[in-house]
């Protein structure tokens, strides 16, 4: 079976004679066709070829019809001059690739999101300018979603490999005149059989002078393959249920495990094994043979006949074929020699995978990013607190909330961390695995845009968390600590309010000094007991109202001199027992004084006792009161006094000096009793006027009264009147002894 070669090219001469060329291809395997051919013409612009088509013709040269013409259609990649035949003139080289091909020299990054890896493929090779009617897809499932995909680092063709093999999706090229189509499948239907005849003669002879179509010196290989195929792969959405495939085949020995397996749910994992595994298991059997047919071509079917043992005539999946073709030179003129080189594997339950030969890319080490938002969003998060970046690698990505897909952000080592970054700031992103495709936001980093919060290096002993007040800043909180040899301190600001929760004890050592400033309202509340021992003077100043109210009792000690000093009101409400002790002077000052207490109380001050009020001083007791003062007692109102006592009050002093500018009324609803263990004296500087019912006085050692300087002198029975006269309105009666003096 002789064949004959042509080179069919617009810019070559149409007599350029082909002296010899070979052309491999395979199952998802780019074609790779070579050629020599000689022409008259020494100045081909050989720069000019690359980048055209071409197509190698193979023909047979005997007059059965029955075998067509097979092409070579592709794109020149290489072009060379060789040498100078004599016989055939300048001889040259050509090396003709599928346009597929030149995405090889198309590299870089991008990012691709919510889209199925066919989509992606799509986009890649519309971009790359593959004419659409180029590709042909022929698929039988639907493809998942990937929410993150990146070319990372890699060539288009790379890339568009990797994803075919991932999905287990193969493909071939068919050949025409004038083009070359890429076509795709994932399932066995797709194979078909060989142009012509589908079934082909195995024969011992050589295959040189063989005048038919031939299959010869086959070697048929049966090898060890892995029988289990397990994937594992881990969804942070469900971490303590891991994600796990498995596929066996009829023999289940030599498990392979892979993790992880690059799924996110169990549908895609089960389809993912079964791929794995299929291309494991595919070539534990395969043929490899030579032939004489050019109608041999991968991804069709061709039936073996003739051959032993009987067991291999079968119907085959062809994987692999290279096509040889020479001019020979010999004494009695030129002659052709073909032929082919197959490999194969025997159909039956063939379910062919493109070997994942294309490495996946990984990120050794981590990259720069900035926190990206809507317009007006400095804070943009999802409900696990993940980020959305911009890679500064990105050229194509907008700047915005579509720049990447959300991305978990690493967060301190407690239970409840939640530090979220903002738009705007540089941030590491690390890759789980090195996977490009799962990142992981780790730290901030400061750049000349987002600097530290203090000059640096002067402030290089201050560390610092602080936090800006979203949206539009201007204030911040903060903890900070000052770690200055002599300024040490450790700073809390809070920019609005702050709240402090402690569940079960506080406690407080404060070496030094301590203070507190409350610009407007402060509130304890203290549920138990509540104890404050102050070691020397405590000053208290209330320039409006103060409120005291103890529920229960209420016990005050005071060492030495308590003084309050109110320019508003003070006011006091004890619903318990109240005790207060001083061991020093009281001295109360205040617009105001109102004093409730439900209970008893009791106070014992150690020297003087002043309460002034600008206004009224209003004291109500509910039970006794016991008031002990060691010195003076002072009271100074500028209005009234009001004192509401429920039961006795009883009032003990040394000296009671009572001074009024005004009346003193002493109202009792019964007896009014005054005591006295010494003398009694009342000074009146206009009238007295005493009114009653009746008038007991009970003097045992006698009773004298003057006026007008005079005396009425009661002692015992006698009565003496030291008067000028006696006169009466009415009749006068004497009785007893009466003297009388003139």
């Amino acid at each position: 079976m002789e064949v004959r070669a042509h080179i069919d090219h617009a810019s070559l001469p149409a007599e350029a004679i082909v002296l010899r060329a070979t052309a491999r291809e395979g199952l998802s395997e780019l074609f790779d066709v070579e050629l020599e051919f000689a022409c008259d013409d020494p100045n081909l612009d050989l720069t000019a070829l690359i980048g055209t088509a071409g197509t190698l013709r193979l023909s047979p040269t005997f007059s059965e019809g029955s075998f067509e013409e097979r092409c070579f259609h592709g794109v020149v990649e290489e072009a060379e001059y060789r040498s100078r035949l004599a016989t055939h003139g300048f001889v040259y080289r050509l090396r003709l690739r599928p346009r597929l091909h030149g995405l090889r020299y198309r590299s870089r990054s991008q990012i691709f999101q919510d889209m199925t890896a066919v989509e992606i493929i799509q986009a890649v090779l519309e971009k790359a300018g593959l004419p659409a009617d180029s590709t042909e897809w022929h698929l039988s499932r639907d493809y998942m979603k990937r929410e993150y995909c990146t070319q990372w680092k890699e060539s288009d063709l790379d890339f568009v490999l990797r994803l075919l093999e991932d999905e287990g999706i193969f493909f071939w090229f068919e050949h025409l005149p004038t083009e070359h189509v890429l076509k795709l499948a994932d399932d066995p239907s797709a194979y078909e059989p060989i142009l012509g005849t589908p079934a082909l003669g195995f024969t011992r002879d050589s295959l040189i002078h063989a005048e038919d179509e031939r299959v010869a010196e086959l070697t048929f290989t049966s090898r060890l393959v892995h029988g289990l195929y397990t994937t594992r792969d881990w969804n942070w959405r469900s971490p303590s249920e891991p994600l796990e495939a498995e596929e066996r085949s009829s023999e289940a020995d030599f498990p392979r495990y892979e993790y992880p397996g690059t799924f996110s749910s169990p549908s895609d994992g089960v389809r993912r094994a079964r791929n794995r595994l299929s291309g494991l298991v595919q070539e534990r059997m395969v043929l490899e043979a030579r032939s004489n047919s050019f109608r041999l071509q991968p991804g069709r079917l061709f039936s073996l006949l003739d051959a032993l043992p009987s067991f291999l005539c079968q119907e085959y999946l062809l994987l692999q074929v290279t096509h040889d073709y020479a001019l020979v030179q010999a004494d009695d003129g030129e002659s052709t020699r073909f032929g082919t080189r197959v490999r194969a594997i025997p159909s039956a339950g063939a379910d062919f995978r493109p070997p994942r030969r294309t490495p996946r890319p990984r990120v050794w080490g981590k990259e720069s990013a900035v926190v990206t938002g809507p317009p007006g969003e400095e804070i943009h998060v999802d409900e696990f607190g993940r980020i959305k970046v911009h890679f500064y690698w990105d050229r194509e990505g907008k700047v915005d909330d579509t720049a990447s897909c959300w991305m978990r952000v690493q967060q301190q080592n407690t239970s409840g961390s939640m530090i979220l970054p903002r738009v705007g700031w540089e941030m590491e992103v690390g890759f789980l695995d090195g996977d490009p495709d799962r990142p992981v936001v780790l730290q901030k980093l400061y750049n000349q845009e987002t600097m530290p919060p203090y000059a640096l290096p002067d402030e290089r002993t201050q560390s610092t968390l602080q936090s800006a007040t979203s949206p539009g800043g201007g204030s911040t909180n903060e903890v900070r600590i000052q770690d200055g040899n002599g300024g040490m301190e450790f700073f809390i600001h809070s920019s609005k309010d702050f709240k402090l929760v402690t569940g079960h004890d506080l406690s407080e050592d404060i070496v030094n000094n301590a203070q507190e400033e409350v610009g407007d309202q402060s509130t304890s509340l203290v549920g138990g007991d509540e104890s404050v021992d102050i070691g020397a003077n405590q000053g208290l100043s209330v320039t409006s109202n103060a409120v005291l109210e103890t529920t229960g009792s209420k016990v005050v000690q005071v060492g030495a001199v308590d003084d309050w000093g109110v320019t508003g009101n003070f006011s006091q409400t004890v619903d318990g027992k109240r005790s207060d002790t001083i061991g020093g002077p009281m001295n109360v000052l205040a617009n105001h004084v109102l004093e409730t207490f439900n209970a008893d109380c009791s106070r014992t001050v150690g020297a003087a006792l002043s309460i002034n009020a600008a206004t009224a001083i209003v004291e109500t007791v509910g039970g006794a009161k016991t008031e002990s003062v060691g010195g003076a007692k002072v009271e100074v109102l500028k209005g009234a006094k009001s004192e509401d006592v429920g039961a006795a009050k009883v009032l003990t002093t040394g000296l009671a000096d009572f001074k009024t500018g005004e009346d003193i009324i002493l109202e009792a609803v019964g007896a009014v009793a005054v005591t006295s263990a010494g003398p009694i004296s009342e000074k009146v500087g206009k009238d007295f006027a005493m009114s009653a019912k009746t008038v007991t006085l009970t003097a045992p050692g006698g009773a004298k009264l003057k006026g007008g300087g005079k005396v009425f002198e009661l002692s015992g029975s006698t009565l003496t009147v030291d008067a000028e006269g006696l006169k009466g309105g009415a009749k006068v009666q004497l009785k007893g002894k009466i003297h009388f003096k003139k």
